[in-house]
């Protein structure tokens, strides 16, 4: 099965969801791994997350993995050599979709 893993180099949009709201700016900033001063600069000193925004993500380090049929978080998490729960935390779900991206 391939692994379709990338790197965010570049600028990239996210659409907030409903659970993202619960999250201040400084947790949700924290969860992607990036700066948030960048991330205020590109969004305009945002204060709070609403379901629905699109917000511009700054460059990250960060990697994720597209879900494919059949994986689960356990065996996402031994491709990655990395926790399974850590990964269900860092991406607030526990449920996995084909075609979600799952940040490492």
């Amino acid at each position: 099965m391939k692994i379709a893993i990338y790197n965010n180099n570049k600028i990239w949009y996210y659409k907030v969801k409903l659970s993202d709201e619960s999250l201040s700016v400084e947790e949700f900033v924290k969860r992607f791994n990036f700066s948030l001063d960048k991330f205020k600069e590109l969004n305009y000193n945002l204060s709070s997350l609403k379901s629905g925004d699109i917000l511009k993500m700054p460059e990250s380090e960060q990697y994720y993995h597209v879900a494919m049929p059949l994986e689960t978080y356990e065996s996402i998490a031994k491709k990655y050599n990395c926790d399974e729960n850590e990964l269900k935390n860092i991406n607030l779900s526990k449920n996995l979709f084909i075609g979600q991206k799952i940040f490492i």
